[in-house]
C-alpha cells in the first residue's frame, strides 16, 4: 500500500482510540510518515490537548525535533536506557 493510504489508515485508527476516551495512550512512530503539517499537529496539538485532559500518553519516535513536546524524556541506546 503507498504511504497515502498508510497515512489514512493511522489517521483513522488515532480517531478511534481518541474516540474511546482511553486513560493512556501509546503512539509508536505514528507520525513517522505524516506530512509535516499533520506531523505538527499530531505533536502541538492532539498531544497537548490529550495532556490536558490529564492522560497519560508515551510516544515512540527517533524525530528529536519534537522531543521538546515531551514532560519526560527516555532515551534508549541499543535497548538499553540511556542515562
Amino acid at each position: 500500500m503507498h504511504g497515502g493510504g498508510v497515512r489514512q489508515r493511522k489517521r483513522l485508527a488515532l480517531l478511534t482510540a481518541l474516540l474511546e476516551d482511553r486513560q493512556i495512550y501509546v503512539f509508536d512512530e505514528w507520525a513517522a510518515d505524516q506530512e509535516p503539517r499533520f506531523r505538527d499537529v499530531f505533536y502541538h496539538e492532539i498531544l497537548t490537548d490529550l495532556k490536558r485532559r490529564g492522560k497519560t500518553v508515551i510516544v515512540i519516535t527517533h524525530d528529536d525535533r519534537y522531543f521538546d513536546c515531551a514532560d519526560q524524556l527516555v532515551k534508549l541506546d541499543f535497548g538499553l536506557v540511556a542515562v
